[in-house]
């Protein structure tokens, strides 16, 4: 039977966190959260096991793992929330993948992949494209709301990863992370910044 604590408690031990450094983090005493491991005492809430996670993933790939991991082998005790505000959203905006195919149903209801040469899942191409209409729900949207709804994406992934550098720099004070790890991961953060921006 998957247990949760002890879960946590092997991932944490494996990427080389003590459960004080860990518990600082999170905001609870070193003795509460080895209780939790341990399982001497229950696990608060789902928002307790995403700190924990947040604390001990290295990017958002890892995070999402283990809560794919969790949600399924917990059968539906937990449903832990999806970390989406860096890497999946960001591609669209950056040149790390190519962004080009689209999965859709045809009118026989079969799942037909199709391959485009400009990036057809890019949200800036359908944002600045002037040549066709933008919907949402079968709304047309107006070149005031379009341009709106621009900015509200730039300042959302702008503030998501502005937010993801104060994480570091402070799981850096703890000495989570060290300086080489905080240093080049600031660099790609203010890169990824100045494309979305520009």
């Amino acid at each position: 039977m998957f247990n949760v604590s002890q879960y946590l408690k092997e991932k944490r031990m494996e990427k080389g966190f003590s459960a004080n450094k860990v518990a600082k983090v999170i905001g609870v005493s070193q003795g509460h959260l080895s209780g939790i491991e341990n399982g001497r005492k229950n696990i608060p809430n789902e928002k307790f096991i995403e700190k924990y996670l947040q604390v001990i993933s290295s990017n958002s790939k890892e995070y999402n793992a283990h809560v794919d991991l969790i949600n399924k082998e917990s059968m539906g005790k937990y449903q832990l929330g999806y970390n989406v505000t860096t890497d999946s959203m960001i591609s669209a905006f950056s040149d790390e993948e190519v962004a080009d195919r689209h999965t859709f149903h045809n009118k026989e209801g079969d799942l037909v992949e199709r391959g485009f040469e400009f990036p057809i899942n890019d949200l800036n191409y359908h944002l600045s494209n002037e040549h066709n209409a933008v919907f949402y729900k079968n709304e047309k949207l107006t070149d005031n709301q379009v341009s709106d709804i621009e900015k509200l994406i730039k300042e959302y992934l702008v503030n998501s990863y502005e937010m993801r550098e104060n994480t570091l720099r402070d799981l850096n004070k703890e000495g989570l992370i060290d300086d080489k790890i905080l240093d080049e991961e600031v660099k790609t953060i203010t890169r990824k910044i100045k494309r979305i921006k520009y």
